[in-house]
């Protein structure tokens, strides 16, 4: 069988036309550039620093670490300041970022002191605060999670020696995780750590372990703190210290919760029963007076109320709501009908548009609720992709490092969440920020606009209709 000149012809043509494809589509497909990783590397003081890119690899940047520069968030030199001004070349590079997780987590494993290692290292050892912060200590309830890394660097954020902190860490965490978590309790006199049973998205065990937290900083912690705050492992601070000392001397004494009305079907086994008190839902988040914490710790109906959500669905986000919003029946000190709330909140909302108040300075309040900022996927009107630059992780967002512009100047006091193995430069850059703004206070930052939330402003006793943010009374 023999082609004719002809054929040959084509079938060279279409060979030819192949390669040329195929040649395209090598080069026009963008190759993923390569990560850099961050790798800790301790040095004594006479060492001169290695260069930020290390000639090993130039996929290897160093962080030295020696006693000119001890943290590891001061000894990452990155533009956070570009990042935060959204310029995209910065935010397109601090993407590619990573830690060589093995050197992190063998500078904790290798240490020979390791409460030295945590002062220095991971930045618990700061310069003294004001004398306004130390009248006004603070607690925190902090449900450990995820990796040990990432809570030493959110922790010391938060950290500060007059305030106290109770850590519950659940029984089916890691092992290696569960014994380290055990010796911030013996490194730190403030800290306090528990162990509570298995905890898994939903369970009561949730609720049981920042209560039990609660419990412990009400009736044996020895600092008179003033205001309790629960954290998650993956929260990272958006206000300082000093700020959040501020916007709660402003508060008077008020808590501050989430409301929402409690779905039924989270009822569960207990859809037959009648509740202690009225349920309603809220955010796990919250941010609860001393006064009040203590009567949610000793007062039977607080612990009937408790009783009851065993069996429900996500008990972690009933509770708070629904021990502050029951005045008639369980008496907590800056309480409020969250009933009588909800319905006025709603007729109120309903087909009327209030345009969002300016302020001169960030932070400028958008949100009813400022415990925590969180963007859950299609559970929010105004949730799109521009609310979430990092991943959706179980419909919540793991914010990343293009979100950052929308983060150093949100209102809220934590974000949740980030991770350390995603995205870290945003974690980095959030910490970095807190211990600039603690170093050098912003004397335009506005704490006393955080007094006209509509849910402190009501319980309060101010009518909704006299309340002075009604743009903001759909998300309180």
């Amino acid at each position: 069988f023999r082609l004719s000149t002809r054929q040959r012809r084509i079938i060279q043509a279409a060979t030819a036309l192949t390669f040329i494809s195929i040649i395209y589509l090598v080069f026009s497909i963008p190759s993923e550039k390569p990560k850099k990783y961050w790798r800790i590397r301790v040095r004594d003081n006479l060492t001169p620093n290695i260069p930020e890119e290390s000639e090993e690899s130039p996929e290897i940047v160093d962080i030295v670490l020696n006693h000119s520069n001890p943290a590891i968030i001061d000894a990452i030199h990155i533009a956070c300041d570009d990042a935060f001004a959204n310029a995209g070349t910065t935010i397109a590079y601090l993407k590619r970022f990573a830690f060589d997780r093995e050197s992190l987590q063998s500078l904790i494993a290798t240490s020979s002191d390791r409460c030295r290692t945590y002062l220095s290292s991971f930045g618990f050892a700061k310069s003294e605060p004001s004398q306004e912060e130390k009248e006004f200590p603070l607690a925190y309830a902090v449900v450990a999670h995820g990796s040990f890394d990432q809570l030493l660097l959110v922790l010391s954020s938060f950290y500060e020696s007059h305030n106290a902190f109770c850590i519950s860490v659940p029984s089916n965490a890691d092992p290696v995780f569960i014994r380290l978590v055990h010796t911030l309790d013996d490194c730190f006199e403030n800290i306090h750590v528990i162990d509570v049973g298995e905890i898994s998205w939903g369970s009561y065990e949730i609720q049981r372990a920042t209560y039990g937290c609660m419990q412990y900083l009400v009736e044996q912690e020895p600092v008179q703190w003033r205001y309790l705050q629960y954290l998650s492992g993956v929260d990272v601070p958006l206000r300082t210290n000093l700020e959040m000392v501020r916007i709660m001397k402003e508060w008077k004494g008020f808590s501050h919760v989430h409301t929402l009305p409690y779905p039924e079907e989270r009822l569960g086994g207990n859809v037959n029963k009648t509740p202690p008190v009225a349920l309603f839902k809220s955010s796990l988040s919250a941010i609860v007076a001393r006064e009040a914490a203590q009567v949610m710790v000793h007062h039977p109906k607080a612990k009937e109320l408790m009783e009851f959500l065993k069996p429900t669905i996500v008990a972690d986000e009933s509770f708070w709501s629904s021990a502050l919003g029951n005045p008639d029946v369980l008496p907590v000190p800056g309480a409020f009908n969250v009933g009588a709330f909800l319905i006025e909140k709603s007729e109120h909302v309903n087909g009327t548009e209030y345009p969002l108040k300016n302020c001169s300075h960030a932070p400028c309040l958008t949100s009813g609720f400022v415990g925590r900022y969180q963007q859950w996927q299609g559970r929010q009107p105004n949730t799109t992709s521009d609310n979430c630059k990092g991943e959706w992780t179980n419909h919540s967002c793991v914010f990343g490092v293009g979100d950052l512009p929308t983060l150093v100047s949100n209102e809220a006091f934590v974000a949740h969440k980030l991770y350390i193995d995603f995205e870290p430069a945003a974690l980095v850059c959030l910490l970095k920020e807190i211990k600039r703004r603690r170093g050098h206070p912003d004397d335009r930052f506005d704490a006393q606009q955080y007094s006209h939330l509509p849910q402190i402003e009501y319980a309060r006793g101010i009518p909704l209709e006299n309340l002075s943010r009604k743009d903001l009374i759909g998300s309180a």
